[in-house]
C-alpha cells in the first residue's frame, strides 16, 4: 500500500513538473509569436515606404533603415533568449534560422553605403535592392518563428 502511495506522489510530481515546463515553453512561444507580428508589421511598413523616398530624402531613409536594423537585431537577440525554454530540437532549428537571419540582416547593413552614395541615376536601383533585402530579412524572421 505504501508503494502505491509513493507511486501516486511520484506521478503527481512528474506531471506537475512536466506541465510547468510545457506552460513555460508555450508562454515563450506566444511571446515570440507576438513579437513576430510586431516585426512583420514594422518590416512591411519599412518595405512599403522605401519606394516613397526621393533622392533628397535619402538621409531620412538611411536613418530609418539603420533604426530598423537595430530593432531587428534586438528582436533576434530576444528570440534567442526566449528559446532557452524550448526543446533541444527547437533550439537547434532556431539557431540555424537565426544564423540565416543574421546573415540576411548583414546584407541589409551592406546596403547602407550604397544608400549613402546613391545618385539620382542609381537611386531607384538602390531602393529596389534595399526593399528586396528587407523582404529577405522578413521572410527569414518568419521562418525562424515558425520553427518554434
Amino acid at each position: 500500500m505504501k508503494a502505491v502511495k509513493w507511486l501516486v506522489v511520484i506521478v503527481a510530481i512528474t506531471l506537475t513538473t512536466a506541465c510547468g515546463q510545457q506552460d513555460t515553453e508555450t508562454s515563450a512561444k506566444e511571446e515570440i509569436r507576438s513579437s513576430a507580428a510586431d516585426i512583420q508589421q514594422a518590416s512591411k511598413n519599412m518595405i512599403d515606404s522605401i519606394q516613397d523616398y526621393s533622392i533628397e530624402q535619402k538621409e531620412v531613409l538611411q536613418k530609418q533603415v539603420q533604426d530598423q536594423i537595430n530593432n531587428l537585431s534586438d528582436k533576434i537577440n530576444d528570440l534567442q533568449a526566449k528559446s532557452e525554454n524550448a526543446t533541444d530540437e527547437a533550439k537547434a532549428a532556431l539557431q540555424e534560422a537565426t544564423a540565416d537571419l543574421n546573415q540576411k540582416l548583414e546584407t541589409v547593413r551592406g546596403q547602407i553605403p550604397q544608400l549613402e552614395n546613391a545618385t539620382a541615376e542609381t537611386w531607384e536601383n538602390v531602393k529596389g535592392e534595399l526593399s528586396a533585402a528587407m523582404r529577405d530579412v522578413e521572410a527569414a524572421y518568419n521562418e525562424a518563428v515558425s520553427r518554434l
